[in-house]
């Protein structure tokens, strides 16, 4: 029993780790799917699940607008029944009872052209929804894209550091075989050189949960093989001037609501205001209602106009009316908050923008520093003048700053993302 189960945990140990092996291979060979910049927002208007439902909600509301031109269609009726009636202690009689009718509405004060007002403006705030949901799923997706650029060009220089210590490595063992230097020197590029595998192997798996964020925004079923196609661009992008505040999406998202409330408020005030039908009926009546003539099937035929007031909405639509005009102030003081906060990150941006700019170029002349020092170094190195740590020291400061320059591109890419979806307007939303 003792070996069965062992036996069977060896198998167990075997079959798992074939399958993550097995695994392994179904992601390395995945067909590569190649995402460049450009076409992030034509992705994500195709596939982003998000944008779809905004879509359709868009749709939803169109439905409901017309109601002003609805309101004044003939509304019918038609009724049909049977009943037993009896009067005092005479016999109960049975009858039935039909009646067809239609009502105009032609008058109710300013209720229904303000309803349609309502619901055109909950259009208008559907389309800044989905205005905004584009912008933010675009921004999430170049911000994404940036990142995941980031790690694949950090793996590509690791990989490539790599191979330098590598050559050091092998150059140290011949210098230490010749005995011109120690074994230390070697043992030194061997150390570093488990580093530099450890922090590919935590930069692939950044990769990887970039991908899989991109994926989710673009609407992919699978980030097994995506690769982030394009370069960072260094030159100043046109589109980027401060635009009137009053266009930002947020701020006109809170301006529509604003507006809605006020449209509310208006509608529930005017509780006052009567209603004029004219109607017409023509059928047999009930006996309740006629005795004689339902009694005889006698069919009867009337119409008139109706003006008609519910004063128990007076006091409803008073306190109605209050609390819409309060929402309304409340959006009032949430638009008036929005747009400074909108001023404040823009500065913000473009202060960041600016500094990293700055330090680009600073990094830019570090770098061509670095490369003449290493050079030096490497050939001192040859000579016998520099040791092992030496040498280390000037590539691994090569590459930091190599490693930095990456990271200020991205910075800067992401800082433009950033602000243009800051500045986004409803016309460059859809």
């Amino acid at each position: 029993m003792k070996f069965t189960r062992f036996g069977f945990l060896i198998s167990l140990i075997v079959f798992g780790s074939w399958s993550q092996a097995q695994n392994a291979a179904l992601h390395q060979n995945a067909a590569p799917v190649h995402v460049k910049f450009e076409d992030l927002g034509a992705l994500i208007q195709k596939n982003n699940e998000s944008l779809k439902a905004a879509r359709v909600n868009i749709e939803s509301q169109q439905e409901r607008t017309g109601h002003l031109g609805r309101s004044f269609l003939p509304r019918l009726s038609a009724v049909s029944g049977s009943e037993s009636f009896r009067e005092g202690s005479s016999t109960a009689e049975n009858k039935g009872y039909w009646s067809v009718g239609a009502s105009i509405n032609l008058y109710r004060g300013s209720k229904d052209a303000q309803e349609e007002s309502v619901r055109q403006e909950t259009l208008s705030a559907a389309r800044l929804d989905s205005g905004l949901i584009y912008q933010k799923e675009l921004r999430d997706a170049r911000l994404a894209f940036w990142q995941g650029l980031t790690y694949q060009k950090l793996i590509a220089l690791k990989q490539d550091e790599l191979k330098k210590n590598d050559e050091n490595l092998q150059s140290a063992r011949r210098r230490s075989g010749a005995g011109v230097a120690t074994n230390a020197d070697a043992l030194q590029f061997e150390l570093n050189r488990t580093l530099l595998e450890q922090s590919i192997r935590a930069l692939e798996l950044k990769l990887d949960l970039a991908r899989n964020r991109l994926a989710t925004l673009l609407g992919m079923d699978s980030h097994e093989g995506l690769i982030f196609a394009g370069e960072f661009s260094l030159n100043e992008q046109p589109g980027l001037a401060l635009k009137d505040i009053q266009n930002n999406l947020e701020v006109q998202n809170l301006k529509s609501v604003q507006k809605i409330e006020s449209l509310r408020a208006d509608q529930a005030s005017t509780w006052w205001q009567p209603k004029l039908d004219v109607y017409a009926k023509h059928g047999v009546p009930s006996l309740s209602d006629e005795y004689a003539r339902a009694l005889n099937s006698q069919t009867e035929t009337y119409a008139g106009i109706a003006v008609s007031l519910d004063l128990g909405e007076g006091l409803d639509g008073f306190s109605e009316a209050r609390s819409k005009r309060l929402a309304a102030k409340a959006a009032e003081f949430r638009t008036s908050k929005k747009i400074r906060e909108v001023k404040a990150l823009d500065q913000e941006i473009r202060h960041d923008l600016e500094l990293t700019s700055v330090m680009i170029k600073e990094n830019e002349k570090s770098l061509s520093k670095a490369r003449e020092f290493l050079r030096l170094t490497q050939s001192e190195y040859a000579r016998g003048i520099k040791n092992g740590p030496d040498l280390m020291s000037a590539s691994k400061q090569l590459f930091e700053f190599q490693e930095r320059f990456l990271e200020l591109q991205r910075d800067l890419a992401m800082g433009r993302a950033a602000l243009e979806s800051l500045l986004a307007a409803e016309e460059s939303s859809r």
